[in-house]
């Protein structure tokens, strides 16, 4: 049962990289779309 941390210490690695990953693809994607709304006011002015 020696072993046994090094498995435990792998899963929490692989954790803690999932959650690292999943906010660093959060934060791409919401920098990508906070570039979309430039272009609505444009649509809005030409409707008028």
């Amino acid at each position: 049962m020696v072993g046994g941390w090094v498995t435990w210490l792998l899963i929490l690695f692989g954790i803690i990289v999932a959650v690292v990953g999943v906010i660093a693809y959060m934060r791409m994607v919401s920098t990508s779309s906070s570039d979309r709304p430039i272009s609505k006011p444009q649509s809005k002015e030409k409707g008028e």
